[in-house]
């Protein structure tokens, strides 16, 4: 007999390795800067990865179930690796059609069956702490871009850096300034657009010559009063003599082929080494025996002590889509996914425009954001076992309506962090206790 536990860690093991796509985010830029792509096209990318999820999720729920966890999660890692190994291909070409297919298509349909590979064979191995189970696997979801997003930023600034022959501290000094720049400029053709034929290089000769009044008078007077230290750092940076062989490339073919082959290097060294801990992971999971219990559950039934609890009813995915609560259920989440993911996939490029941060921070920014959404999947999954489940979900929305009412007028960042992060435990905490939830309704026959 396994060990139930080292089949949550592996559990936690393909749920880390898919949940990178939660650092995205930091793609957005370097690819925007690189191959010139507007930023809609490059947001495709995400939709394809998060539509394909959801599908097949769906769809290949009673293949998992047919085959079993261990060899639906080394098609998963195939799907998953594979995909990475195509979007860094097409990073190399600077071909979008082919990130498209690879990180959105076939990464997405890795995802999905990644997705719900752990979670029913959680549920039959804990059955006493059916919650906790699936916010276990799911947590590690969460967790996934804690790692990747500090991952991916290294690799791209480091391949980067050494294709340029510059420190990788001065790349991501130089890259960050350049991206405050950009933003700055971006806000002034908004607000007038008679200045766009007002250029970067006028831009940086401007600060760089101690003309900050003269960009700040371009700007509306709220962005201006929050624009004055960035062009401070900017100046600072446009005056270093250590920077000077950055500035000299900017905007240069050179500049643009170095942050595309950190983006190929970023997604090549992903699709390997999570190809390898999915497939390792999956190799070690195994349903338990039908009715298995574990030693403290079972002696505590046999005493009298504890009364197993019965679940509403034991139905098939094709009788449980045929009723009212079910689509109560993707109703719920339907809500929950579409908020959570509005502010993941603008995190990093939010940070770097609207507060400020450079890209290695608005990386830490995504790195908590996963941290948070992964500890809410453990939490808020393992609480509702004993709040209820539906208590658990009407305190999700009370809560979110007044933190998403408040988010965008506070200015403040810290505060502004402290909301962000609590939306996300509870979009974390409204994937993991959906497991459960449905085992409480429809019964494990066919959870997955």
């Amino acid at each position: 007999m396994k060990n139930r536990w080292l089949i949550a860690a592996s559990a936690v093991g393909i749920h880390m390795s898919i949940g990178s796509v939660y650092a995205w985010s930091v793609f957005n830029l370097p690819l925007e800067n690189a191959f010139g792509w507007a930023k809609s096209d490059v947001s495709i990318t995400f939709s394809l990865a998060i539509f394909f999820l959801g599908m097949s999720a769906a769809v290949m729920g009673r293949f998992v179930e047919r085959n079993g966890p261990s060899k639906s999660g080394m098609v998963a890692a195939v799907f998953w690796g594979t995909g990475l190994m195509v979007a860094s291909l097409g990073a190399k070409l600077g071909v979008i059609q082919i990130l498209w297919l690879g990180y959105g298509v076939l990464g997405g349909i890795g995802l999905g069956i990644g997705y719900i590979t752990p979670v029913s064979t959680l549920v039959k191995w804990f059955p006493d702490r059916r919650g906790m189970a699936t916010g276990l696997a799911i947590m590690g979801f969460g967790f996934g871009a804690a790692i990747g997003g500090p991952v991916y930023n290294y690799i791209m600034s480091d391949v980067a850096a050494g294709k340029l022959g510059l420190p990788e501290a001065d790349y991501r000094s130089g890259i960050a300034n350049l991206n405050s720049a950009r933003t700055i400029l971006k806000a002034i053709h908004i607000h007038d657009e008679s200045t766009a034929g007002y250029g970067i290089d006028q831009l940086l000769d401007a600060v760089k010559g101690g003309r900050n009044a003269e960009v700040l008078a371009m700007l509306p007077a709220k962005l201006a009063q929050d624009a004055g230290p960035s062009l401070e750092e900017l100046n600072t940076a446009l005056t270093s003599v250590t920077l000077a062989p950055f500035w000299e490339l900017k905007d240069s073919p050179k500049l643009k082929s170095a942050i595309g082959s950190g983006i190929s290097a970023a997604f090549l060294f992903a699709g390997i080494a999570y190809l390898l801990i999915m497939f390792g992971a999956a190799s070690y999971i195994t349903r338990p025996p039908p009715g298995w219990m574990p030693a403290s559950m079972k002696a505590a039934v046999e005493s009298g002590k504890k009364k197993v609890i019965p679940d509403l009813m034991q139905l098939t995915a094709n009788e449980a889509i045929k009723t009212p609560p079910f689509y109560g259920l993707w109703f719920m989440m339907f809500i929950n996914i579409s908020c959570g993911i509005g502010i993941i996939y603008t995190a990093s490029p939010l940070a770097q425009e609207s507060i400020g941060l450079t890209p290695a921070q608005a990386a830490g920014v995504v790195g908590l954001m996963s941290i948070f959404n992964g500890l809410g999947r453990l939490g808020w999954a393992s609480f509702s076992d004993y709040l209820g489940r539906a208590n658990t979900y009407t305190l999700f929305f009370a809560v979110q309506i007044g933190a998403f009412w408040l988010l965008p007028d506070i200015h403040s960042i810290i505060m502004f962090q402290v909301v962000l992060y609590m939306i996300l435990t509870f979009y974390g905490g409204g994937f993991a206790t959906l497991p459960a939830y449905i085992g409480d309704l429809f019964g494990t026959k066919e959870l997955g």
